[in-house]
């Protein structure tokens, strides 16, 4: 098998850095939960503008 016979390596490597970022943000969410009992909304958003995610 050749090593380009994929059909959009790009693609697929965006679609996990995408995927790593929102399981980053599950466990910070999680980790917050647990040990605050709360979450900060500012923190929420910084987390979000680190790995480029943004929600509306």
């Amino acid at each position: 098998m050749r090593r380009d016979s994929k059909v959009n390596p790009f693609e697929a490597k965006r679609l996990a850095r995408k995927k790593y970022a929102e399981r980053q943000i599950d466990k910070w969410w999680k980790w917050s939960w647990e040990v605050r009992n709360k979450v900060k909304f500012k923190e929420l958003v910084e987390i979000q503008d680190k790995y480029g995610i943004k929600t509306e």
